[in-house]
């Protein structure tokens, strides 16, 4: 049998993971590669994945977000059917228009989102295009192409 033919005798090895497969050493980072920028560094420890379940990193509040979305439902569902003065107790909690019962959960659901947010590296993302086109999308998608689809469905698709 013939050998297989190398066509380079370079110096540079090729490694192998199971998730990408054969690369060539040059395109792993070295230290020399790394800066000094935390933010970087972070960046780059996000891009490699991590051999822990996503599932196991999460708290138990996120891990269990679904159910108690569903346990919140049921209870609502509940005392709206079977306790008579739950409507209009929630009815005289509004101020100008405004639902307080309503906006306070909403509260309550986006601040830890909103905390999370590094506020001062957006004016680095917003120079990126692929946000805007990100951006332009969903404008699009919400505030056109959605409300002309909830115009079809409520003229039962005479729009068409």
């Amino acid at each position: 049998m013939q050998q297989p033919h190398r066509a380079s005798t370079s110096t540079s090895t090729m490694t192998s993971s199971p998730t990408q497969g054969l690369r060539p050493d040059s395109t792993k980072p070295s230290t020399s590669d790394k800066d000094s920028d935390p933010e970087s560094l972070q960046l780059q420890e996000q891009a490699v994945p991590n051999s822990i379940s996503v599932i196991k990193g999460l708290g138990w509040l996120d891990r269990f977000l679904a159910l108690w979305i569903l346990l919140a439902m049921a209870i609502g569902i509940l005392l709206g059917n079977f306790v008579d003065e739950t409507g209009p107790a929630l009815q005289k909690g509004k101020f100008v228009g405004v639902s307080i019962p309503i906006a306070l959960g909403l509260l309550v659901m986006m601040f830890p989102i909103l905390c999370k947010v590094r506020y001062e590296t957006l004016h680095r993302l917003f120079r990126t295009r692929a946000l805007w086109i990100q951006i332009a999308f969903s404008i699009v998608m919400n505030w056109i192409v959605a409300p002309l689809l909830m115009v079809c469905i409520i003229s039962n698709w005479r729009c068409i």
